[in-house]
């Protein structure tokens, strides 16, 4: 078995609501399950795991790694530890594989850009609703509700990285603050819509530093893309010019991006 257990202390029987548990995230569709299980300190509880072929839900801690998390346990078999492909879910979002520890994990992609008419236009790469406006047109509304974390994540970077950075910002505003902890909240949050994975099980897999979290979230936001076609803009700028040039930064022009 190459995914995480969860045994949720004093659910001995009848069905466990793994929305009220806190662990709706850790499934697609319903969990396997295995109740009257005595767990630590012989509490008794239930054992839960995503469905999957040979899937073992014993509980046996001389054998596992368990860590306690929000009033559950997540844990895995020393012997088959979680892996990237195990951990997939059934539909993943388009995304950018990175290298993370010994694997390749798919990075989900909030938005992109590319160059239209000399300028620089951002697409957003989520499912959002239709809308009508005021005189019968379709036209974009917001991102559907279950992807809305991801895109507020990625614009929560995004601020972060660039907000002060524009010419027309008002400078009497106090700079955005990220602190490392809050990066990787956030990093967890983006890998979640493409895996089974939290907190916990990112903690557990050692997937979660300083470097590993700003390369989760620039990917998000496509930063190496937005940054590409910068240098690019900038450098035909400068071949363009005879003079001196304008000294601004490149700006990503809002096409299809949602209001915050």
């Amino acid at each position: 078995m190459t995914t995480f257990l969860y045994f949720v202390p004093g659910v001995t029987e009848n069905k466990v609501d793994v929305k009220a548990v806190g662990l709706e995230y850790a499934f697609d569709g319903s969990p396997a399950k295995s109740y009257n299980t005595r767990g630590f300190d012989g509490e008794g509880g239930s054992v839960l795991a995503q469905r999957e072929k040979g899937a073992s839900l014993s509980f046996d801690p001389p054998k596992q790694t368990w860590k306690e998390f929000k009033g559950y346990w997540v844990g895995y078999w020393n012997n088959n530890p979680p892996t990237e492909e195990a951990l997939r879910r059934d539909l993943q979002l388009r995304g950018k594989p990175i290298r993370i520890r010994e694997e390749w994990w798919t990075v989900p992609i909030a938005r992109s850009f590319e160059l239209d008419d000399g300028q620089i236009i951002a697409r957003g790469n989520l499912s959002r609703y239709w809308d009508v406006n005021k005189d019968g047109e379709f036209v974009f509304g917001d991102v559907e509700e279950r992807l809305r974390p991801l895109w507020d994540a990625a614009l929560q970077w995004w601020d972060f990285v660039y907000q002060m950075d524009s010419p027309d910002e008002d400078k009497t505003i106090e700079p955005p603050v990220l602190l490392q902890v809050d990066l990787a909240k956030l990093a967890c949050v983006v890998m979640g819509f493409n895996y089974r994975i939290g907190p916990a099980e990112m903690a557990m897999l050692h997937m979660l530093s300083e470097d590993t979290s700003q390369a989760i979230m620039d990917v998000a936001i496509d930063r190496e893309g937005f940054t590409s076609l910068c240098d690019a803009m900038s450098k035909k700028n400068r071949q363009a010019e005879n003079s001196t040039t304008s000294g601004g930064n490149a700006q990503a022009k809002d096409s299809h991006l949602l209001p915050t």
